[in-house]
């Protein structure tokens, strides 16, 4: 992404509604939905870590390191306190075979060379491990806050799932997210497209009286609660949960 915008998310990942929403949603599916607590012998890697705020957040299940290729997200993840970081591309990682119970990758895919970083994360899994992963959706959204954030694509929830099985995933569980302001976030990007900065392209982030930004997180912690049992037919992200398999990787197709 932009060098500037790793100051701007470091500002608003713990408070702004839509970060704070989406990592309710995933602890709150880890707890429940998994049963997950903290194991002291559990290993997590964060793939794409961002400046730390949710290495912190996946502290509650196991003991957690973060790799990201930017120097400047680690810079930010010192800041949190956060030292178990390393600066490392997603798709050539250098730890060794099996080390690693479950990897989370939070809207990393789209950056990158998504079946190399996906054969990658199959390596270091061990048996049985699990993926976890967020991935903006659908093309159609594609915005500057895309540019911004230098996305190489979006995706839809049948494209991810069909990447995962190429490399080597059993997909357990996925799910739209981000499902309640669909409808608003669309009109807005069609907006941004009628009117076009004439800057350069950045993030979308509106910064909202903070009751409204405290109600729209309300809103969300519903959702959290909603996709334990069900799974959103649409919304702005794609969520999955994916298990190591024994199976052979296919050969890459286009989805």
């Amino acid at each position: 992404m932009e060098a500037k915008e790793y100051q701007t998310l470091f500002e608003v990942e713990t408070t702004y509604w839509w970060h704070v929403g989406r990592q309710n949603i995933i602890d709150s599916f880890l707890r429940r939905a998994y049963g997950y607590i903290f194991q002291p012998n559990r290993r997590i890697l964060d793939v794409g870590c961002g400046t730390g705020a949710t290495m912190q957040h996946l502290q509650q299940f196991g003991v957690v390191t973060g790799i990201d290729f930017a120097a400047e997200a680690l810079q930010f993840c010192h800041q949190r306190g956060e030292q178990n970081v390393q600066q490392m591309d997603a798709t050539q990682m250098t730890f060794a075979p099996e080390s690693f119970d479950l990897v989370t990758a939070f809207d990393v895919l789209e950056h990158l060379d998504d079946v190399a970083a996906l054969r990658q994360i199959h390596k270091v899994l061990k048996p049985e491990g699990y993926l976890l992963l967020t991935v903006p959706a659908y093309m159609f959204l594609w915005s500057d806050h895309d540019r911004a954030l230098h996305h190489l694509r979006r995706y839809t929830r049948p494209g991810i799932e069909s990447r995962l099985r190429e490399t080597g995933f059993e997909v357990r569980r996925s799910s739209y997210l981000i499902t309640t302001f669909f409808f608003i976030i669309v009109a807005f990007r069609i907006l941004n497209r009628i009117c076009p900065s004439k800057t350069r392209p950045k993030t979308s982030y509106l910064m909202l009286p903070r009751p409204l930004n405290a109600f729209l997180t309300g809103l969300l912690r519903i959702e959290a609660k909603l996709v334990n049992h069900m799974s959103f037919p649409f919304g702005t992200s794609v969520m999955v949960l994916a298990k190591k398999s024994d199976l052979p990787v296919a050969s890459r197709t286009e989805c």
